[in-house]
């Protein structure tokens, strides 16, 4: 599935969507209904998958992507 907004929002609008308090607690279409109670899951995921890789330990994950990527 591939899906994209046109036409692309400006920078000023884009950052008061994702700057806003709203976005991560579920007053927005698309946003999240609880931030940390929705992504809590997925880190013991990246702490498993670091754990594989060799010389990890103290080294970060940058995810870049689409939020937490559902619908």
């Amino acid at each position: 599935m591939c899906d994209f907004v046109w036409p692309m929002p400006d920078e000023n609008a884009l950052k008061a969507y994702y700057d806003s308090e709203s976005y991560f607690q579920g007053n927005d279409k698309g946003s999240y209904t609880n931030y940390d109670l929705e992504t809590e899951g997925v880190l013991q995921l990246f702490r498993d998958l670091l754990s594989t890789i060799p010389n990890a330990a103290g080294k970060k994950i940058l995810d870049i992507g689409c939020a937490f990527g559902r619908i």
